[in-house]
């Protein structure tokens, strides 16, 4: 064979490969998900003498993602499965994040990202779960578990509420 006829059909199945590369998977592309609209009708407000609010949302590594993930708990409850068809449009804590900036700023706080000379409230949160936990395979709740740390910071001290604990679990209706 010669060269230059060894080299056309490299290039000719090169152009294949990469058309088939193309082509895909052919699975449907991946629904995004959110929280939905805010729901102001349970608002509490906020004092009028409120802090500056600042928050931090924090979260396992794993969940840098915006991958929704769940948990087979009747097979193996230490095993974080994702699910391929359905997303966030995020991921878990920016999308926490957005919903508490949301909802502090409607409920009449002020919410920055940046410093500030005021008086300041600084809000962590430690996402530990968020997902969904099937307990046989037609049973299955949603699971949120989180830390939160409270901050006060004036300019000449810095003070910290106890860390709490808070669980819930959401059953499909």
């Amino acid at each position: 064979m010669s060269k230059q006829f060894r080299l056309f059909i490299a290039a000719i199945l090169s152009v294949f490969l990469l058309g088939a590369c193309a082509l895909g998977d052919g699975r449907p592309p991946a629904t995004l998900y959110d929280f939905g609209p805010l729901k102001t009708n349970d608002l509490v407000k906020l004092p009028d003498n409120m802090p500056v609010i600042k928050t931090r949302v924090h979260a396992p590594e794993w969940m840098s993602e915006n991958l929704m993930y769940y948990r087979l708990n009747y097979v193996n409850d230490q095993q974080v499965r994702f699910y391929t068809e359905s997303s966030w449009n995020t991921n878990p804590s920016r999308l926490f994040k957005s919903r508490l900036d949301s909802y502090l700023a409607s409920a009449g706080g002020t919410v920055t990202g940046f410093r500030t000379l005021s008086p300041t409230l600084t809000i962590r949160i430690y996402i530990e779960d968020f997902g969904q936990h099937f307990t046989t395979p037609s049973a299955s709740v949603g699971h949120v578990s989180l830390r939160a740390s409270l901050w006060v910071a004036t300019r000449s001290r810095r003070s910290m509420f106890p860390v709490m604990s808070f669980s819930a679990q959401f059953r499909r209706r």
